[in-house]
């Protein structure tokens, strides 16, 4: 997609978005809902006009002939908006918001499908709000037809979680969480049998920790420590009583250089 055209705010792209529309051209209205919802922030730059890289040029030579035949502004009509009261520019600014909120909440959700080997079989399925905020993606990684990663994203179009099908048997065993736009844990159900039995957290997006469960206690059976996404030393529980009782270092290739016992506090 290519930024054809930057309208002076959403009411405008989306009538733009319309004019193209009636010559075959599929437009999409970028950062509209960020206008007159972000109070004292100018409005200037936020929206977009974005079409296909092939539409680029006969949505141009359009949008240039809109602007040679619309009307110009009246006279004053720029200086005496920047001479409004911030009273004024608020309530403004304020109403316009509730407009577009409105027409953001509303209006129905877009789906657009991406074919990158060109095979016909779409790799990606993108819902999208009418500004082009994503809320979700059903992705194909294996071109088998069938989804096997799932990402949510939030209101403001940042991932929330995904789930994944890592070995493509059509269950989906790997479940994300997200923080900030940044993965903070991952829940693995290695036998498929709806409890998860590896978990890792991570740190900064970074791997963390492991943790392997016995499902039959609870308990970990054993915890791997990670640095710099390296394996550091891990302890674990060699009888399965419910103690950890082996602790194991590593180097930086992640081979074992020192094993020693844990002794259970008394």
């Amino acid at each position: 997609m290519k930024t054809v055209y930057r309208p002076a705010n959403g009411i405008e792209a989306y009538m733009l978005r319309d004019l193209l529309a009636q010559d075959g051209i599929d437009a999409h209205v970028m950062g509209a809902s960020l206008e007159g919802a972000i109070g004292e922030l100018p409005a200037a730059g936020l929206v977009r006009l974005e079409v296909a890289e092939e539409d680029y040029a006969k949505a141009r030579a359009l949008l240039v002939g809109w602007e040679r035949t619309s009307p110009p502004p009246e006279p004053g009509t720029a200086s005496s908006a920047k001479a409004r009261s911030s009273l004024g520019a608020g309530v403004g600014g304020m109403a316009i918001g509730i407009v577009l909120s409105a027409m953001y909440f509303r209006a129905p959700l877009h789906q657009e499908a991406v074919d990158f080997n060109r095979d016909g079989v779409p790799d990606e399925t993108w819902t999208t709000t009418p500004a082009g905020t994503a809320k979700e993606m059903r992705g194909d990684r294996n071109g088998d037809g069938r989804h096997d990663i799932v990402t949510r994203f939030s209101e403001g179009g940042v991932v929330t979680e995904s789930e994944r099908d890592d070995d493509f048997d059509g269950v989906f065993e790997t479940r994300l969480a997200y923080d900030a736009g940044l993965v903070t844990r991952s829940d693995v159900d290695t036998d498929r049998d709806g409890v998860p039995d590896v978990r890792s957290d991570f740190r900064h997006g970074v791997i963390d920790r492991v943790t392997h469960i016995d499902k039959r206690t609870g308990r970990p059976l054993r915890i791997e420590h990670y640095q710099g996404g390296r394996i550091t030393h891990s302890e674990v529980d060699t009888d399965r009583d419910g103690a950890l009782d082996r602790r194991v270092t590593y180097s930086r290739i992640g081979e074992e250089t020192f094993v020693e016992e844990i002794v259970a506090e008394r």
